[in-house]
C-alpha cells in the first residue's frame, strides 16, 4: 500500500485540512503528491489497513454531511454544534458511532428531551456515562448534535434520493418514502426523534435547535411543490389527501414499533400499497 501511495503524482492542488491524527498539523495547501506522501506517514500511525481506511471513512462521510467542499473539513470545531461537543467522536469506529447514536435517538423519540435518561442511553449503548459526558458534554450537548445530525442525514438523503424532475405527486411521496427508508436501515428511530422533537416544549431544547426547526420542512415542501396538481380530480383536495398521507404514515410507523414489527422495507411496501391505491382513485382518468 505504501509503494502504490508513494508512485502516483498528479499536478492538481487540494485542500488537505481534513487529516488531522494526533495532533498532526498538515500545510494549509499540498500538491497531491505530497498529501499522498502525508498519507502514507499517517497510515504508520495505525495498527491495519482497516483501521486507516475506516479512519478516512468516516472522515468523509462527516465531511459530506456537514456540507464543506473539498478538504476543508476539521470535524465540529467550524459550526455551532462544536460548542456542544468532542470532535474526537468523529474518530471513533463507525460502528460505536452508530450505537451511541442510535441509543439517544431510541430514548430521546421515545421519552422527549426532559423525561430522556442518560442513565438509559449509556444501558442501551453498551458504553460508560463518562464516556457519554466525554463526548457530549451534557444531556443538552447530545440532544442538540442528534438534532444537527438527525437534520442534516434526513436532507441528505431527500435532496439526492427525488428526482427535481419528478412531477407525479404519488410518484414522488415514493421517492421521499424511499429515502426515508434508506435512513431508517441505518438509524430506526430517527423519525420517529424528528417528529417528537417537533412538538418540544422544553425551552432549553427549543432554543438549542431554533436555527434548524424549518429545515426538513422547507425540504419536503420543496419537492411537493414540484407536483403537477392539475392531475387531481375536482373533488381532491392536494392539500388535505397530502395531509391525510403523513398521518397514516405516521400511524403506521408508531403501530410497527409499538408490536415490535418494525422493518423498514415492509413498511415501504405497506406506504406505497396506500399511495398506488390513492392515486387510482384521487388522478382524472387518462
Amino acid at each position: 500500500m505504501r509503494d502504490s501511495l508513494c508512485e502516483l503524482e498528479h499536478p492538481e492542488h487540494i485542500r488537505s485540512d481534513s487529516l488531522h491524527h494526533k495532533n498532526r498539523n498538515l500545510p494549509t495547501r499540498l500538491s497531491l503528491r505530497d498529501l499522498l506522501r502525508e498519507l502514507v506517514n499517517l497510515f504508520d500511525t495505525f495498527q491495519n489497513t482497516e483501521q486507516f481506511l475506516s479512519y478516512i471513512k468516516n472522515r468523509l462521510l462527516w465531511k459530506r454531511l456537514y456540507g464543506l467542499a473539498g478538504f476543508q473539513y476539521q470535524g465540529a470545531k467550524n459550526d455551532k454544534i462544536g460548542e456542544y461537543m468532542n470532535e474526537k467522536f468523529f474518530d471513533l469506529k463507525k460502528e460505536k458511532q452508530d450505537r451511541m447514536i442510535n441509543a439517544a435517538l431510541k430514548i430521546f423519540a421515545s421519552n422527549g428531551y426532559k423525561h430522556a435518561s442518560t442513565d438509559d442511553i449509556v444501558s442501551e449503548a453498551g458504553i460508560s456515562k463518562g464516556l457519554l459526558f466525554h463526548y457530549f458534554g451534557s444531556k443538552l450537548g447530545l440532544y442538540t448534535f442528534l438534532y444537527d445530525y438527525s437534520v442534516r442525514f434526513m436532507k441528505l438523503e431527500l435532496t439526492t434520493g427525488v428526482s427535481s424532475s419528478a412531477d407525479d405527486y404519488f410518484a414522488i411521496r415514493k421517492q421521499i418514502e424511499f429515502a426515508k427508508m434508506q435512513v431508517l436501515k441505518n438509524y430506526p428511530y430517527m423519525q420517529q426523534f424528528l417528529d417528537r422533537c417537533a412538538s418540544e416544549n422544553v425551552s432549553e431544547a427549543l432554543m438549542a435547535t431554533e436555527s434548524q426547526r424549518s429545515v426538513i420542512q422547507d425540504v419536503y415542501a420543496a419537492l411537493k411543490n414540484q407536483a403537477d396538481s392539475s392531475r387531481f380530480v375536482e373533488s381532491v383536495s392536494p392539500e388535505k389527501l397530502d395531509a391525510m398521507l403523513d398521518y397514516t404514515i405516521s400511524g403506521l410507523m408508531t403501530t410497527r414499533f409499538r408490536d415490535d414489527s418494525f422493518q423498514p422495507e415492509m413498511l415501504y411496501e405497506e406506504i406505497v400499497s396506500y399511495l398506488e391505491m390513492l392515486k387510482r382513485i384521487s388522478y382524472r382518468k387518462s
